[in-house]
């Protein structure tokens, strides 16, 4: 596998793993939340610049996603706005809502990245009421 694209990867698991370290932090009452979710996003934004510069020297590598956003900012921070307010729903508990939103999303949505997320939140929220 080229390197560059080994990078890539590892720094996506990197960002994963540091949005759910977040949400960790986030639930702790022993940590001062506010300054760790600061580092925290410095740090997401960091890994992302070194994305950036590794699609700058190999576009093949850009992910859909970041295509996607760079070509429709608007829908896409609107179709973001449904899915956060969707897994917002389903962490709390109100699977109604959640699969409100999610149908919604899927609905409107042609981005690949936003549908399979509709489509598995959909899956979970209906999953669990069986």
């Amino acid at each position: 596998m080229d390197k560059l694209k080994s990078v890539d990867l590892l720094l996506g698991q990197a960002i994963e793993t540091v949005v759910d370290t977040s949400k960790l932090i986030e639930d702790s009452s022993s940590l001062d939340t506010r300054k760790n979710m600061v580092d925290i996003g410095t740090a997401i934004h960091s890994l992302w610049e070194i994305r950036t510069r590794i699609y700058e020297i190999d576009p093949s590598l850009t992910p859909d996603v970041v295509n996607d956003f760079k070509s429709n900012e608007l829908d896409f921070n609107r179709l973001d706005e449904l899915a956060s307010k969707a897994e917002g729903f389903e962490g709390n508990g109100d699977l109604d809502s959640a699969r409100n939103y999610y149908m919604k999303l899927l609905k409107e949505s042609s981005l690949n990245h936003f549908r399979l997320l509709a489509e598995a939140g959909l899956y979970r929220t209906t999953a669990t009421n069986k």
